[in-house]
């Protein structure tokens, strides 16, 4: 994985963008994507928390990395569901444990499509998700060990 400072949209017509989300929705089935990065594709791309909301309802806790299709979004579950309370998941801390296996999703992702460029990756559940990057950046480098993954870090 190679490392650039930056804003990852500057990205957004070269590589594939990870968004970090929570898996949740409300009441009307829309997905609760409102800080960071998921709040900014929210307004690139209307539909997208229906369509994600309508994906996490129907996977559950076991909603996975997923393209949303015709745009160069990946979602990458790091809080997770919620049980009680769907809408509110996104209140919870990023969870290590998730963004493991969203990361070995990711790298399986990759060897199956047909996406042979670029997949820039933020430092996954270290802005909202609460979580330290010295305890998710040895997941990220242990999983995405190439150079088709670019770790983003926001620039000063």
């Amino acid at each position: 994985m190679i490392e650039v400072e930056g804003n990852i949209w500057d990205a957004e017509h070269d590589s594939l963008i990870v968004i970090p989300t929570n898996i949740g929705w409300t009441s009307g089935g829309r997905a609760v994507m409102g800080a960071g990065l998921a709040k900014d594709a929210t307004a690139r791309w209307h539909g997208l928390v229906e369509w994600y909301g309508a994906h996490c309802k129907r996977h559950q806790s076991q909603t996975s990395v997923v393209r949303y299709e015709w745009t160069p979004l990946i979602l990458f579950p790091v809080k997770p569901l919620s049980k009680l309370n769907p809408s509110m998941s996104w209140m919870r801390m990023a969870d290590p444990e998730l963004i493991e296996r969203s990361t070995i999703q990711l790298s399986k992702w990759y060897e199956t499509t047909e996406w042979k460029g670029k997949i820039a990756v933020p430092i996954v559940g270290c802005g909202n998700g609460k979580l330290k990057e010295e305890m998710i950046l040895p997941i990220l480098k242990k999983h995405l060990i190439d150079d088709r993954f670019m770790l983003v870090r926001r620039g000063a």
